[in-house]
Protein backbone atom coordinates (compact mmCIF):
# COMPACT_ATOMS: atom_id res chain seq x y z
CA UNK A 1 0.00 0.00 0.00
CA UNK A 2 0.83 3.63 -1.06
CA UNK A 3 -0.63 6.11 1.33
CA UNK A 4 1.50 9.30 0.21
CA UNK A 5 3.31 8.42 -3.42
CA UNK A 6 5.20 11.47 -5.36
CA UNK A 7 3.98 12.80 -8.46
CA UNK A 8 6.43 10.77 -11.00
CA UNK A 9 6.85 7.48 -9.08
CA UNK A 10 6.04 4.47 -10.81
CA UNK A 11 3.55 2.16 -9.15
CA UNK A 12 1.57 -1.41 -10.16
CA UNK A 13 -2.33 -1.20 -9.65
CA UNK A 14 -2.97 -4.76 -6.99
CA UNK A 15 -6.20 -6.42 -6.34
CA UNK A 16 -7.43 -9.01 -4.30
CA UNK A 17 -6.81 -12.56 -6.42
CA UNK A 18 -10.97 -13.21 -5.87
CA UNK A 19 -11.85 -9.85 -7.36
CA UNK A 20 -8.76 -9.05 -9.30
CA UNK A 21 -10.41 -10.46 -12.66
CA UNK A 22 -13.15 -7.89 -12.27
CA UNK A 23 -10.46 -5.05 -12.62
CA UNK A 24 -8.94 -5.03 -16.26
CA UNK A 25 -6.22 -2.88 -14.81
CA UNK A 26 -5.19 -5.55 -12.25
CA UNK A 27 -1.03 -5.72 -12.50
CA UNK A 28 -0.57 -2.95 -14.92
CA UNK A 29 2.06 0.03 -14.26
CA UNK A 30 1.82 2.93 -14.64
CA UNK A 31 3.13 6.50 -12.84
CA UNK A 32 1.37 9.00 -10.44
CA UNK A 33 -0.01 12.38 -11.36
CA UNK A 34 -1.81 13.90 -8.34
CA UNK A 35 -0.96 12.35 -4.71
CA UNK A 36 -4.04 12.66 -2.52
CA UNK A 37 -2.81 14.70 0.78
CA UNK A 38 -5.96 13.98 2.98
CA UNK A 39 -8.20 14.64 5.12
CA UNK A 40 -10.41 11.98 3.80
CA UNK A 41 -9.67 8.81 1.23
CA UNK A 42 -6.16 8.65 0.38
CA UNK A 43 -7.13 8.10 -3.65
CA UNK A 44 -4.35 8.97 -6.33
CA UNK A 45 -4.62 9.48 -9.74
CA UNK A 46 -2.23 6.98 -11.88
CA UNK A 47 -1.84 7.75 -15.44
CA UNK A 48 -1.38 3.81 -16.86
CA UNK A 49 1.24 3.17 -19.25
CA UNK A 50 -0.21 3.30 -22.66
CA UNK A 51 -3.71 3.66 -20.97
CA UNK A 52 -6.21 5.72 -19.49
CA UNK A 53 -6.04 7.70 -16.33
CA UNK A 54 -7.52 6.38 -13.42
CA UNK A 55 -8.42 7.18 -9.89
CA UNK A 56 -6.72 4.41 -7.64
CA UNK A 57 -6.92 3.72 -3.56
CA UNK A 58 -4.13 3.82 -1.69
CA UNK A 59 -4.64 0.31 -0.71
CA UNK A 60 -4.65 -0.77 -3.94
CA UNK A 61 -0.80 0.76 -5.10
CA UNK A 62 2.12 -1.06 -4.37
CA UNK A 63 6.05 0.50 -5.77
CA UNK A 64 6.57 -0.93 -8.84
CA UNK A 65 9.43 -3.69 -8.99
CA UNK A 66 12.88 -3.53 -10.83
CA UNK A 67 12.34 -7.54 -11.07
CA UNK A 68 12.05 -8.97 -13.94
CA UNK A 69 9.94 -12.14 -14.94
CA UNK A 70 12.01 -15.47 -15.54
CA UNK A 71 10.92 -18.57 -18.28
CA UNK A 72 10.43 -21.47 -16.21
CA UNK A 73 13.47 -22.16 -18.10
CA UNK A 74 15.52 -19.90 -16.23
CA UNK A 75 14.28 -20.61 -13.11
CA UNK A 76 15.24 -24.07 -13.22
CA UNK A 77 18.58 -23.29 -14.50
CA UNK A 78 19.06 -20.69 -11.32
CA UNK A 79 17.97 -23.59 -8.91
CA UNK A 80 20.04 -26.01 -10.36
CA UNK A 81 22.78 -23.96 -9.81
CA UNK A 82 22.03 -22.94 -6.23
CA UNK A 83 21.70 -26.51 -5.60
CA UNK A 84 24.81 -27.34 -7.25
CA UNK A 85 26.68 -24.41 -5.42
CA UNK A 86 25.20 -26.22 -2.30
CA UNK A 87 26.53 -29.56 -2.77
CA UNK A 88 22.46 -31.14 -3.11
CA UNK A 89 22.59 -33.97 -5.21
CA UNK A 90 20.41 -33.84 -7.78
CA UNK A 91 18.51 -37.24 -7.46
CA UNK A 92 17.49 -35.53 -3.26
CA UNK A 93 13.75 -36.65 -2.83
CA UNK A 94 12.43 -33.25 -2.70
CA UNK A 95 8.60 -32.50 -1.46
CA UNK A 96 8.73 -28.87 -1.93
CA UNK A 97 10.57 -26.12 -2.94
CA UNK A 98 9.43 -22.39 -1.50
CA UNK A 99 10.53 -19.56 -3.60
CA UNK A 100 11.07 -16.05 -1.95
CA UNK A 101 11.69 -13.26 -4.22
CA UNK A 102 12.71 -10.07 -2.51
CA UNK A 103 11.37 -6.76 -4.01
CA UNK A 104 13.95 -4.84 -5.06
CA UNK A 105 16.39 -7.42 -4.67
CA UNK A 106 18.22 -9.64 -7.48
CA UNK A 107 19.32 -12.56 -5.32
CA UNK A 108 16.21 -15.48 -4.40
CA UNK A 109 15.98 -17.51 -1.57
CA UNK A 110 14.77 -20.99 -1.80
CA UNK A 111 13.88 -22.94 1.05
CA UNK A 112 14.10 -27.22 0.15
CA UNK A 113 12.11 -29.53 1.88
CA UNK A 114 13.31 -32.67 1.55
CA UNK A 115 14.84 -35.91 2.90
CA UNK A 116 17.80 -34.01 4.23
CA UNK A 117 16.06 -30.64 5.13
CA UNK A 118 17.72 -28.43 3.68
CA UNK A 119 17.32 -24.37 3.41
CA UNK A 120 19.33 -23.00 0.12
CA UNK A 121 20.33 -19.43 -0.15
Amino acid sequence: MLAHPKPGQRVVLRYAMARASLFPWHGCAGQIVVSAKGPGPLNHMVQIDNGPILIVPCGNLIKESRMQALTWKEFKKAVDEKMKEKSIDENTDIYFIDITMPMGNDDFIVAVNSTMGLVVK
